[in-house]
């Protein structure tokens, strides 16, 4: 296989798209999983794969083999990951439900707020 991923490489460098094809194929199942377990949910896990392939089509002409093309495309993949993970909204606010208050009264939650403190 190895002689046959060098190949395709090689190819896809020369702008051989159906080589291209051939290493997306070889390689979805393994960027896929790795987006999914990092991202959490199908929607982002199939963004992240899509952009790894095609940042990888991208900057192709700048892998020169020293180390394995699986390897090459899981940083990209796991770069995109960590990118969008930064990149989400973050919500600061609790959503507070009505009758929340009435449930705390219900258990008996003692209530600090009459406690004096010595100063």
């Amino acid at each position: 296989m190895f002689n046959e991923e060098k190949g395709l490489i090689l190819l896809t460098q020369k702008q051989d798209f159906r080589a291209f094809e051939k290493l997306v194929g070889l390689y979805e199942n393994m960027i896929y999983n790795l987006a999914y377990r990092v991202m959490g949910n199908v929607e982002d896990a199939e963004d992240v794969l899509q952009e790894t392939f095609f940042n990888a089509y991208k900057a192709i002409h700048n892998f020169r083999q020293e180390s394995k093309f699986s390897t090459w495309l899981y940083r990209i993949a796991y770069n995109l990951c960590l990118a969008k993970i930064k990149n989400r909204p973050h919500n600061n606010s609790i959503d507070i439900q009505d009758g929340v208050f009435e449930k705390i009264q219900a258990n008996n939650l003692h209530d600090w707020s009459a406690i004096q403190t010595t100063s």
